[in-house]
């Protein structure tokens, strides 16, 4: 056990962290990400709350439990990333970790190896620091400086992961208390780091569009275009249309700024093109647009959003310069059905991407 200075110590940061993460981030930003988050800062609560007991009443199998609840904590970092950059979150495995390592933990107690099954087990739950190091250069707030804290701090992790196993097979028994101490300030350290990149990362990066606002315009769509077929319309056509190197804006800028930078490119959209067209922000960096206009006014309206995107970041001239790449499909070769006509338009977009961006493609 740790004594008393440390647990009550852990437990008075795991109180604040906690708050603030329910506070300001599940509370400003619902979602499964930070769900998985708060979900992490209870579960570490709850096992500084079993430090504290277990100190109090000196019971091994409380300490055992709070143990293996901290080490499930990097498996729920790494599960909510994933949510957070909208990849399946896998929210089972966290509880998995915690149920396996306290079984673990409590069944090696008192055998002969406990010492090094602990420290094994509390390498294999640090090794899931290693993804959530990998998932941080996957998600869209890569290469994000407030990113570093928790990778940092996940670096250490696993850095005591190991020595604490090399400790072990040296047989060097008389350093398990200090290990156990360093482990526990690391994991203060962690709950710190951690709770500053994940608050900057639900402050600083907009939330994802509503699948449900793209489900609704796929089906308007989908019904203006069989309505168009029947009265043999023929000047339908969609615009698939993508805000060029995107994400490397976003690194040069920042999430905040990115942000009004995207606003901006749908604004421009929206007025670029005719009232009655349907607009669909997709993504940050991508508008679908679906109109009815001869083939030269939708040039007209597509050079227009050229012009209007060069401007978006005039009150900043060292900005980099906003461009679009823009598929063009119409029903007249592409067909009335949807779905077809959006793989076309899609087809496009990436053709235009392909040739260096700043254009449109048209069969």
């Amino acid at each position: 056990m740790l004594g008393p200075s440390l647990t009550v110590s852990h437990l008075a940061i795991a109180t604040v962290c906690t708050a603030m993460m329910l506070g300001l981030g599940f509370l400003a930003r619902p979602g499964k990400a930070t769900a998985l988050w708060s979900a992490m800062y209870v579960v570490w609560l709850t096992s500084a709350f079993l430090g504290v007991t277990a100190d109090l009443v000196d019971s091994g199998a409380l300490w055992l439990v709070a143990v293996g609840l901290i080490i499930s904590v990097p498996a729920y970092t790494w599960s909510g990333l994933r949510a957070f950059r909208g990849a399946p979150s896998y929210a089972w495995i966290p509880v998995a970790v915690s149920i396996a390592a306290i079984g673990i933990l409590i069944l090696s107690a008192g055998q002969p190896g406990f010492h090094l099954v602990g420290r094994a087990v509390f390498l294999a739950g640090a090794l899931f620091n290693v993804l959530v190091v990998q998932e941080l250069f996957r998600g869209p707030q890569r290469a994000q400086g407030f990113t570093v804290p928790l990778i940092l701090s996940s670096g250490a992790w696993v850095v005591l992961g190991v020595v604490g196993i090399f400790a072990g097979a040296l047989n060097l028994a008389e350093n398990y208390e200090l290990l156990t101490q360093s482990n526990a300030v690391a994991a203060m350290i962690y709950q710190i780091a951690a709770l500053a990149t994940l608050l900057f990362m639900i402050r600083d990066t907009p939330p994802p569009i509503a699948p449900s606002t793209t489900a609704a315009f796929y089906a308007q769509a989908a019904d203006r275009l069989d309505r168009a077929k029947s009265a043999g319309e023929h000047t339908w056509t969609l615009l698939d249309i993508r805000l060029d190197d995107a994400d490397e804006l976003r690194a040069a800028t920042g999430g905040s700024r990115f942000a009004q930078r995207s606003e901006r490119f749908h604004e421009a959209v929206r007025s670029a093109f005719p009232a009655e067209a349907d607009v669909a922000a997709v993504s940050e960096g991508r508008a679908l647009v679906l109109v009815s206009r001869t083939a030269s006014a939708v040039s007209a309206s597509i050079r227009r959003l050229m012009t209007d995107l060069e401007a978006i970041d005039k009150d900043l001239p060292t900005a980099p310069q906003v461009s679009a790449s823009i598929g063009w499909a119409d029903v007249s070769t592409a067909g009335y059905e949807f779905e077809g006509l959006l793989a076309a338009a899609d087809a496009r977009a990436e053709a235009a991407v392909a040739e260096g961006g700043d254009r449109w493609k048209r069969d």
